[in-house]
């Protein structure tokens, strides 16, 4: 589920919304956004803008808590091995129902906007 994220194909990791590793990338990314979409006339057009911009929202939401409660089994746990791996699928799983299908819908809807 989340070779997606770490982030830019730099290398497969499981899901683990706690790893400064996996949160510097998306600080990295977000920085790297900001500057393709500063000034008059910035370098991205809309809708590369907007598909960063989304992905950027949903890589947040996606270590959020607020935005998917399941991420708290996470928080603090000192399993290992099988038993934690069993548990980042299922918080991973969690996460993709409420967080990236929904992103996908939305950026659906933002891309025909763009159309319209």
């Amino acid at each position: 589920v989340f070779g997606v994220a770490c982030f830019a194909g730099l290398e497969l990791c499981e899901f683990d919304p706690f790893d400064s590793h996996q949160a510097h990338v998306v600080k990295q990314i977000k920085a790297a956004f900001d500057d393709a979409t500063a000034g008059a006339s910035p370098p991205c057009g809309p809708r590369l803008s907007a598909l960063l911009r989304l992905a950027l929202e949903t890589g947040k939401s996606a270590r959020d808590g607020r935005s998917c409660r399941a991420i708290g089994k996470l928080r603090g746990q000192t399993a290992s091995g099988v038993a934690l791996a069993e548990l980042r699928q299922e918080v991973a799983t969690a996460v993709q129902a409420t967080v990236l299908e929904p992103s996908v819908v939305r950026a659906a809807e933002s891309f025909r906007a763009l159309d319209a």
